[in-house]
């Protein structure tokens, strides 16, 4: 098989059949090959701007499809950041609602991160007790004084005279109840 004409043999031929035209006195002379070779000229011509035509399209298509996958790219690379970003701060976070021992490191059988959200306590159940605390009585507060042997005063046990000479040379002590629990409280 030959190798495909280039544009300038193809030029020398057209030349070559035209002069070869007007030397033998016109087309009629000439026209059973020229005629052939005029239709094969014209196939050619009509393949070349095919040719062409392609060559644009694939050019374009090309460079169509290189700022494409630029664009993919550089999403792509955002949003690796972004988890990136991501995995930072919720490795903060499960850092933040327990330590590493706790929660665990990241494996294929671990996530600290789901470790960490099941050791909070959620919302609703925050607002239950929240109302279960201000349904219960307010605290009541005792103030009283130990005497040297230990012994727990309450105030208003003596009268007032002898506690104000107490309260000002003795320390008091004071304890909350709330549902039958004492917490004592130096002052």
């Amino acid at each position: 098989m030959s190798a495909p004409m280039t544009p300038e043999q193809y030029s020398h031929i057209r030349a070559h059949l035209s002069q070869a035209a007007l030397k033998y006195g016109g087309i009629d002379y000439v026209s059973p090959t020229f005629g052939l070779v005029r239709d094969a000229m014209a196939e050619v011509d009509r393949l070349r701007a095919r040719v062409d035509e392609v060559e644009r399209a694939y050019t374009y298509d090309t460079a169509a499809l290189k700022k494409r996958a630029d664009e993919l790219d550089k999403t792509l690379g955002e949003v690796m950041a972004e988890r990136d970003g991501m995995h930072d701060a919720l490795d903060q976070f499960a850092l933040t609602v327990a330590p590493e021992d706790v929660i665990g490191e990241h494996s294929s059988g671990n996530n600290p991160w789901a470790n960490a959200l099941e050791l909070l306590t959620p919302m609703a159940e925050v607002d239950r007790l929240r109302a279960e605390l201000a349904a219960l009585p307010a605290p009541v507060v005792e103030t009283a004084f130990r005497d040297a042997l230990g012994n727990v005063w309450p105030l208003n046990h003596f009268p007032a005279e002898t506690e104000a000479q107490v309260l000002k040379t003795t320390p008091t002590i004071q304890r909350t109840v709330r549902i039958s629990e004492w917490t004592e409280v130096a002052s």
